[in-house]
């Protein structure tokens, strides 16, 4: 008689658990949290005038800066930027 096992830690080690996975989500939204908050501190040093040279406001700033997390703030200024650029 042949009797078949299977090794439980082989194939538990190919894949990431559900706790490392949960903890790298959350340590690329923290990362995404301080860059936009680095982002936002350079370019609120920025005068409104040269803002206006590329399209944006300050209030578009800060409202890229207070959207979700899992909205890209830094594609969604540049959307911005592209169709604002000739309205002034």
């Amino acid at each position: 008689m042949t009797t078949f096992t299977t090794n439980p830690i082989t194939q538990s080690a190919t894949q990431p658990s559900v706790l490392r996975v949960f903890a790298r989500r959350i340590a690329a939204k923290f990362l995404e949290l301080r860059i936009r908050y680095a982002n936002a501190a350079a370019l609120s040093g920025v005068r409104e005038r040269d803002l206006k040279d590329i399209g944006l406001t300050k209030n578009d700033i800060a409202s890229a800066n207070g959207l979700p997390l899992s909205i890209d703030a830094a594609t969604t200024l540049r959307i911005t930027s592209l169709y604002r650029s000739g309205d002034w």
